[in-house]
């Protein structure tokens, strides 16, 4: 079978050229055609502004007495027209994030969050205060993860503390011995939280 014999089979009304289905753009292509298309409107650009310029100047009829006087013009709009120019680029690119640096971020997967920034949300559920939540924090050994958490202990990978366990784990040695500190002073410091199940306040 040819190549002609091929389109004559094609069904009537039908391109067969056309059903060849066109190449996906990609989300981030689209995009950077989006960016580039921006920066080449003339409208946008001090390059831009500056040809406007000369084209409508190129249109405004010179005196034949005073055609001699135009070159003198034009090099001094030029010389001005790339100074102004080159400080605003040396402005501008100052002023731009490196895209290069950024893009090489973006290639890589997001950052898995700290243990502390993950289990914040579910000891905050289960009635945990913030100063115990610094403590828990303070005793995770590096590498050490949470499985599960209640009002009463949180349960790691490798072992189960408790809160009254965190609490005074965490109380630090020169406490019993500062002035006016006492078991009280430093239970206060818990107050945001849920009474911890089975203790009253102190």
């Amino acid at each position: 079978m040819n190549e002609h014999e091929n389109l004559a089979s094609a069904p009537a009304g039908v391109d067969a050229a056309a059903e060849i289905p066109a190449p996906a753009v990609s989300p981030m292509a689209a995009a950077i055609d989006a960016a580039l298309a921006m920066l080449e409107d003339p409208t946008l650009t001090r390059i831009g502004s500056l040809r406007a310029r000369l084209q409508r100047a190129r249109e405004i009829p010179v005196h034949p007495s005073r055609q001699s006087e135009v070159a003198a013009v034009l090099e001094e709009f030029t010389r001005l027209g790339v100074d102004a120019l080159r400080t605003d680029i040396q402005n501008t690119f100052a002023r731009l994030p490196n895209l290069t640096r950024k893009f090489q971020a973006l290639s890589q997967p997001p950052p898995a969050p700290d243990e502390r920034e993950r289990i914040v949300p579910h000891l905050r559920a289960a009635g945990w205060s913030s100063g115990e939540i610094d403590l828990l924090a303070h005793m995770l050994k590096p590498g050490e993860l949470m499985a599960s958490c209640d009002a009463s202990a949180v349960r790691l990978d490798t072992r189960t503390l408790t809160r009254r366990a965190i609490r005074d784990g965490g109380r630090p040695r020169w406490f019993a011995s500062a002035p006016g500190w006492n078991q009280q002073a430093w239970e206060n410091q818990f107050s945001d939280g849920v009474p911890i199940p089975g203790e009253r306040r102190v």
